[in-house]
C-alpha cells in the first residue's frame, strides 16, 4: 500500500463544513448579542424618560394639567401615554390610578412600548 501526504478531498470537505457551520454560529451569536445590547439601552432609555416625567408631575403641581400624550424634546422616536381612571379598591380614601407608558417608534413608523408604570395617588384635583 502507497502512502501519500497530504488530505483527501473528503477531508477538506468536511472540514469545510465544519468551519462554515462554527462560523455561522458565532455570527447568529453576535447578532443575538447586538439586538439584546440595543434592546437593554431602549429599556433603560425608557426608564429615564419616564421617570423624568413622573418626577415633573410630582414636583410640580402645574404639570398635572398636561394632556394626556406627548412626545419628548429632543427624543424624536420616544413617545408616552397617560391613563387615569378612578381606583375602587379603597372606598375610605380617594385614591386614582395612574398608567405611564413609554413607547418607541422604529424606522417603519411601527411603535413598540418599552416602559408600563401604574401607581395610585390620592389628588385634590384631577389630573
Amino acid at each position: 500500500m502507497i502512502r501519500r501526504k497530504g488530505l483527501t478531498l473528503i477531508e477538506v470537505v468536511v472540514s469545510l463544513v465544519l468551519l462554515a457551520t462554527v462560523a455561522t454560529s458565532l455570527l447568529h451569536a453576535q447578532s443575538n448579542a447586538l439586538a439584546q445590547i440595543r434592546a437593554t439601552e431602549h429599556a433603560d432609555t425608557a426608564a429615564g424618560l419616564a421617570r423624568e416625567l413622573i418626577v415633573s408631575w410630582k414636583t410640580l403641581p402645574e404639570t398635572r394639567s398636561h394632556p394626556s400624550e406627548g412626545s419628548f424634546a429632543g427624543e424624536d422616536s420616544w413617545s408616552w401615554s397617560r391613563t387615569v381612571r378612578p381606583y375602587s379598591g379603597t372606598p375610605e380614601l380617594t385614591l386614582t390610578e395612574v398608567t405611564l407608558t413609554i413607547r418607541r417608534s422604529d424606522e417603519r413608523g411601527v411603535a413598540h412600548v418599552f416602559a408600563e408604570y401604574a401607581w395610585l395617588e390620592q389628588l385634590d384635583e384631577k389630573l
